[in-house]
C-alpha cells in the first residue's frame, strides 16, 4: 500500500490493470446481452492466443459454461464453424484452421478486451 500511495509506476500499472478488468467485465456483459452465440465465440481466439498455438483442449460443456449456454448450442455452432473450414474439433480438442474467418464472424468485443489488456504492459 505504501508503494501504491507513492503514485509511481506500480500505481499506474495497477490502475491500468483494474481498468482492463472493468472493461472486460462490462464488455462481456454487453456481449452476452446483444450478440449471438456464434458472435460470442470470439473467446476462442483468446484461447488460442493463451495456448500459443492452434490446438486447444476444451469441451463443449466447458465452452457452454463460459458462454452461459447449453452444450447443445455450442455443438451447433461448432458444426457450423467446422463446416465452414474455420475449426476442426474432436472430443475435447479444437484445432484452429482459419483465424481470420473466425475473427470475421466474431463481434468486436474480443478486440476491445484485448486492446484494454494491451495497455497494461505499455
Amino acid at each position: 500500500m505504501a508503494e501504491f500511495r507513492r503514485a509511481g509506476a506500480l500505481q499506474r500499472l495497477l490502475l491500468r490493470y483494474v481498468f482492463a478488468l472493468v472493461t472486460q467485465s462490462s464488455q462481456l456483459s454487453v456481449c452476452h446481452r446483444h450478440h449471438t452465440i456464434e458472435q460470442r465465440c470470439n473467446f476462442l481466439s483468446r484461447t488460442f492466443d493463451q495456448v500459443n498455438g492452434n490446438n486447444a483442449f476444451i469441451t463443449h460443456v466447458k465452452i457452454g459454461m463460459l458462454l452461459g449456454v447449453r452444450r447443445e448450442s455450442v455443438t451447433e455452432i461448432a458444426v457450423r464453424l467446422q463446416g465452414a473450414g474455420i475449426i476442426k474439433y474432436c472430443r475435447g480438442q479444437i484445432a484452429l484452421i482459419d483465424r481470420k474467418s473466425l475473427e470475421a464472424r466474431a463481434c468486436a468485443c474480443g478486440r476491445i478486451i484485448r486492446r484494454a489488456f494491451a495497455t497494461v504492459s505499455e
